[in-house]
């Protein structure tokens, strides 16, 4: 929301939408933020995004290890290429070579800007996809944070007691 701690909200969505390269039913899959901040916000992920390290997540300072299997890049990669036939721009998922582990799945985490809320959004890939859909009001949000239809973790980044009293 437009009242966020956008550092805290950064360092909260960074880590909650990569960590464990997006394999947990609580990852962080879709973003709705306030058009308000959204350019910031993302312009901030984007940046993030690319600097992640990307490796065994058992080393110091590696936040983002390998997906499963083949078959998981392959979902990830074909969720991708949905989300850019709808409209999205698809900022990462590229595959990552990493020195000693040639065999693995290593994926750059995909920032994904979706046009609306359709498509890949509304199914787990369990990969590093972070969904970006830009709201007016926080009761749009939360509309579609509801449309969901699987299980769900939210969050809301606000400074503003009634909004966080509504969510």
């Amino acid at each position: 929301m437009p009242s966020a701690d956008l550092e805290a909200a950064l360092r909260a969505i960074t880590f909650s939408a990569v960590g464990t390269a997006g394999q947990r039913c609580t990852t962080m899959r879709r973003l709705f933020v306030h058009t308000h901040v959204a350019d910031a916000l993302v312009e901030r992920l984007k940046a993030a995004y690319a600097s992640l390290p990307i490796g065994d997540p058992r080393e110091d300072g590696v936040l983002v290890g390998p997906l499963i299997d083949d078959a998981a890049g392959a979902a990830m990669a074909a969720a991708l290429d949905e989300a850019r036939a709808l409209g999205a721009a698809v900022h990462g998922g590229e595959r990552v070579v990493v020195a000693g582990r040639e065999g693995g799945v290593y994926v750059r985490p995909a920032l994904v800007e979706m046009p609306a809320q359709t498509g890949p959004m509304l199914r787990e890939t369990f990969a590093p996809i972070l969904y970006i859909v830009r709201i007016g009001t926080l009761d749009e949000g939360l509309t579609l944070n509801a449309a969901s239809t699987h299980g769900l973790s939210s969050s809301l980044f606000t400074m503003d007691l009634r909004e966080m009293e509504r969510f």
